[in-house]
C-alpha cells in the first residue's frame, strides 16, 4: 500500500502543477479534492471550524465517479453515497449526500490513497467536509475519522490529537453546533 500512496501522491504533485487550484482560473476537468487543495490546520478546533460540512454518516454505496486526465496520466474518482446520521452544520440530518474520493478503478487496477482508503457500505464514519460542485470531499486528510462500535477512532494521518477519540460521534457532533 505504500507504493500506491507514493504513486498517488505523484499523481496529485502531477494534477496541482499541471491544473492549479484556483477555483476561477481552473479548466473544467482539472482535479479538485484533498490531495490538491490541502489544507493545513492548528488544531482539531480551527479544521472543525473550517468544514462547510460537520456530519456523522453511514455509508450507502459507491459507484466510480469521474476521470481526470492531464498528459498521459489519468486520475479516477468514486463517488460515495452516505446518509447523514447526525449533523453539526452543511448538511441536515436525514440527508442523503455525495462524498468525492480521490481514487477508484483504473485499467491496471484500483488507485488506492493510505490516507482515505476505500468507504465500505454499512461502515460509519464522523467527516469534515468541503463543498464541492459535484458534493462534498473531505477537507484533507485530518476530515475523515471512522467510528466502530460507536466509539471516534484515532486518525493517524491527523498533526494534533482529536480530543473526541475513544467518545461517541454525537458527543462530537453537540460539542461541534456549538462553534457556530
Amino acid at each position: 500500500m505504500k507504493g500506491s500512496n507514493v504513486a498517488l501522491t505523484g499523481l496529485l504533485l502531477a494534477f496541482t502543477v499541471a491544473c492549479g487550484t484556483q477555483p476561477a482560473s481552473r479548466p473544467a476537468d482539472s482535479y479538485t479534492g484533498a490531495g490538491s487543495d490541502v489544507e493545513h490546520f492548528a488544531s482539531f478546533e480551527a479544521a472543525v471550524r473550517s468544514a462547510d460540512a460537520v456530519a456523522f454518516v453511514s455509508v450507502i454505496g459507491s459507484a466510480p465517479g469521474r476521470t481526470v486526465t492531464v498528459s498521459t496520466v489519468t486520475l479516477p474518482f468514486t463517488n460515495v453515497t452516505m446518509k447523514v446520521l447526525e449533523a453539526a452544520k452543511g448538511v441536515a440530518t436525514g440527508a442523503v449526500i455525495v462524498v468525492e474520493q480521490t481514487g477508484g478503478a483504473t485499467p491496471n487496477g484500483a488507485l488506492v490513497s493510505d490516507t482515505d482508503p476505500p468507504y465500505r457500505t454499512g461502515t460509519t464514519h464522523l467527516l469534515l467536509l468541503r463543498s464541492i460542485p459535484a458534493g462534498f470531499r473531505i477537507i484533507s486528510s485530518v476530515g475523515r475519522y471512522d467510528v466502530v462500535g460507536g466509539a471516534i477512532r484515532r486518525n493517524e494521518h491527523a498533526d494534533f490529537p482529536n480530543p473526541f477519540v475513544g467518545k461517541t460521534a454525537t458527543e462530537l457532533i453537540t460539542w461541534a453546533r456549538q462553534l457556530r
